[in-house]
């Protein structure tokens, strides 16, 4: 029976190293606390975190129940049947879906978590220009080629374009892994070209597409 010594030994190092990390992270922040109140603005480094957390939290929630909707269409419009063989040969994929199986709930919640929080934190970035559309004013100049006034351009427009931005990685990314899944529950076949998908299946990633 091979020693857990190792095993315990590589978690100890990862624990080190996480704890290293964690100290530079509480220091800078510790640090900046200081300097903040020291200049009578520690409002504004809280505001400035809170705003980050918000930002990436509604962001990061959105996108995993974006995804973890997407999974969950998948497995309602999975074919009951799949065929093993094709082409007379075994399909690879069969031995992978009995194998997870069990555990495609989790899976689908851990895919869908992971999503979310690669998207939040990096909207969390997007805090300045959040800031200022909510603090939004207007110059009391008009725009002469469009009829709006000046400040929609400095306030608005920069938070607006985020938010397209990640509407467009949302969907992008459900899209890609709504296909992915489809393919592991059997219903893309690509060996049998257009053949291999179901109408259910197309109708899903048709009104992906739309939405992108």
């Amino acid at each position: 029976m091979p020693s857990a010594r190792p095993r315990w030994r590589g978690f100890i190092i990862l624990a080190i190293i996480l704890l290293a990390f964690a100290s530079l992270s509480l220091a800078r922040f510790y640090t900046d606390v200081l300097w903040f109140s020291e200049v009578g603005f520690s409002s504004v480094l809280f505001k400035s975190l809170t705003t980050q957390f918000v930002v990436g939290l509604a962001t990061g929630v959105f996108v995993a129940a974006l995804v973890w909707v997407n999974l969950r269409l998948v497995a309602r419009f999975a074919p009951p049947y799949r065929l093993t063989r094709v082409e007379g040969r075994d399909d690879p994929i069969e031995r992978y879906r009995e194998l997870l199986a069990p555990y495609l709930g989790w899976l689908r919640l851990t895919v869908a978590g992971i999503v979310g929080i690669l998207a939040g934190i990096g909207a969390s970035s997007m805090w300045p220009d959040f800031l200022l559309w909510a603090n939004r004013l207007e110059f009391g100049t008009t725009d002469p080629q469009f009829g709006r006034d000046l400040g929609f351009y400095v306030f608005e427009l920069p938070f607006l374009k985020h938010i397209a931005g990640f509407l467009w990685f949302a969907f992008m990314v459900a899209l890609v892994i709504s296909a992915v899944a489809h393919y592991f529950h059997g219903a893309i076949r690509p060996e049998v070209g257009l053949r291999g998908l179901t109408p259910s299946v197309l109708a899903h990633l048709s009104v992906l597409l739309g939405c992108l």
